[in-house]
C-alpha cells in the first residue's frame, strides 16, 4: 500500500538573484501552482487553491522556518 500524500499547500520563499519569476512560491505534492512577487499575493492564491482542494496552507519566513498556518473555511 502506497503512502497517502499530505494535504498541504506550502508558500515558500524563493529568492533567485534573477527574479524573473518571483520571490514566493505556491507549492505543493511536488508541483509549483505559481509565483509571486509579493508575499501576501502568494497566500491569497495559496488560500484559494486549499479552499478548492480542503487543504492546509503551511507559510514560510524569510528566515526559512514555517512561522504560521491555516485551514481556509469552505
Amino acid at each position: 500500500m502506497g503512502r497517502r500524500p499530505s494535504r498541504v499547500i506550502y508558500v515558500v520563499n524563493r529568492c533567485r538573484p534573477s527574479q524573473t519569476k518571483g520571490d514566493w512560491a505556491v507549492r505543493g505534492h511536488g508541483k509549483v501552482y505559481s509565483y509571486h512577487r509579493l508575499k501576501s499575493a502568494a497566500i491569497k492564491k495559496a488560500r484559494q487553491i486549499a479552499k478548492k482542494k480542503g487543504y492546509t496552507v503551511l507559510i514560510q519566513g524569510k528566515d526559512g522556518k514555517f512561522v504560521r498556518g491555516f485551514t481556509p473555511i469552505k
